[in-house]
């Protein structure tokens, strides 16, 4: 499966536990080394919440659908990243807050209250409000960045008391200084003004575009951007005499020696800095229940381990851009498998790259139910981690 930078352009274009004390048996399949690990958590140095909902909320007779999609930094690499989890609760919910839970409650609150009952009448469609959320992930080289493209959209009708609103914008977080980087912060625009300078970046930006641009245009600008793996990402405009269209470019950074911030420039060349581990403390209970990390009898996979194994190697698929090029790494996702064997609040705790945590997240939400953990003889929600290893294309 070959997708190359067309799968990060295309998303782009649409916005626009320690080891247990008895190990088991690792397998691999297709490059793939998978241990279960049921019993005590592994402790991440990330833990990165994978938080996708729909939600209908009433502010009096007011309609607000609310869909909410993010992969939320709780914990980047021992970081807990507060500058950036504030910054994007206050670009993508329109709030003050530095976590997503109380970004989560704040932003909920300003729509009103959960529909729980049918509607008696029919709402009056001039008082709806459609809000989507988005935060996904774009590129990530540990303890040096990680970059998002984030989408906060508000389309209320003529009579609902919301605000429209549309922001979508690329970002990286530049691990070692703490510091979100914008597109002015990674370019230096003043270059860009010189045409000894602006003539050999706009052929870069042309060269770099993933597929063919059908039209003539006179004229391109930089509007947007962010670091991902050995490339800068640009998202531009291209106006011709008919239309104007978003294009994304993908140049090298060490080719933008003369056009990047300088500090940012030396920032990627040198060596990853280590970063002072934080703790992230895990919710022990969730709806009032307590969460078990060890219990009596372990939360099962329907048909065991065997069973489970076959599902990750056959579910989880990656491109070759995606596969480690030159050593294997590992991505440890970690779940809670509740009293009726459903799987929820699945999280990254050690990562990869994007692509491979999005895989294998996707494939953790669509398991079909497990057999509950027990303590006592009674079912109870139980805490997982899965490590999955990823080998280098053969």
């Amino acid at each position: 499966m070959n997708k190359s930078h067309v799968h990060i352009l295309a998303l782009l274009l649409l916005c626009c536990a320690q080891a247990f004390s008895q190990e088991k048996k690792t397998i691999v399949a297709d490059g793939i080394y998978y241990s279960p690990q049921p019993g005590q958590i592994h402790h991440g140095i990330s833990h990165v919440s994978y938080f996708k909902e729909h939600l209908y909320y009433h502010l009096g007779d007011e309609l607000n659908v609310i869909d909410i999609d993010v992969e939320w930094p709780d914990k980047v690499d021992g970081s807990l990243v507060r500058p950036l989890q504030h910054f994007l609760a206050e670009k993508i919910f329109k709030v003050d807050a530095d976590n997503l839970t109380d970004a989560y409650t704040k932003m909920k609150a300003r729509y009103g209250e959960p529909v729980r009952e049918k509607f008696k009448t029919l709402p009056d469609d001039r008082k709806y409000c459609h809000v989507s959320y988005e935060l996904k992930e774009m590129g990530y080289e540990p303890s040096k960045y990680v970059s998002y493209i984030l989408t906060s959209i508000s389309e209320p009708k003529e009579l609902s008391s919301q605000k429209g609103d549309t922001t979508i914008m690329l970002l990286t977080y530049d691990l070692g200084r703490q510091t979100v980087l914008t597109i002015d912060d990674i370019i230096r625009r003043s270059r860009l003004e010189s045409s000894n300078y602006r003539r050999p970046f706009l052929r870069m930006l042309i060269n770099g575009v993933g597929e063919e641009v059908e039209g003539n245009y006179n004229a391109i600008q930089v509007i947007d951007g962010c670091i991902s793996g050995e490339d800068i990402l640009f998202k531009t405009l291209w106006t011709g005499d008919q239309d104007t269209v978003s294009v994304v470019s993908a140049i090298p950074w060490t080719w933008l020696k003369d056009y990047l911030d300088k500090n940012l420039y030396k920032q990627l060349r040198r060596p990853a800095a280590a970063i002072a581990d934080e703790p992230y403390i895990l919710p022990k209970e969730k709806d009032g229940r307590p969460i078990y990390v060890a219990a009596d009898q372990n939360a099962e996979y329907p048909g065991g381990h065997e069973a489970m194994m076959k599902y990750v190697s056959s579910t989880i698929v990656i491109s070759d851009d995606a596969r480690p090029k030159k050593k294997p790494i590992r991505c440890i996702a970690t779940f809670i498998v509740d009293e009726n064997g459903r799987i929820s609040d699945v999280a990254v705790i050690s990562k990869a790259n994007p692509e491979i945590d999005r895989a294998v997240v996707t494939a953790i939400k669509s398991m079909p139910l497990w057999k509950p953990a027990q303590v006592d003889g009674k079912a109870v929600k139980q805490r997982l981690s899965i490590p999955i290893q990823f080998q280098p294309e053969r």
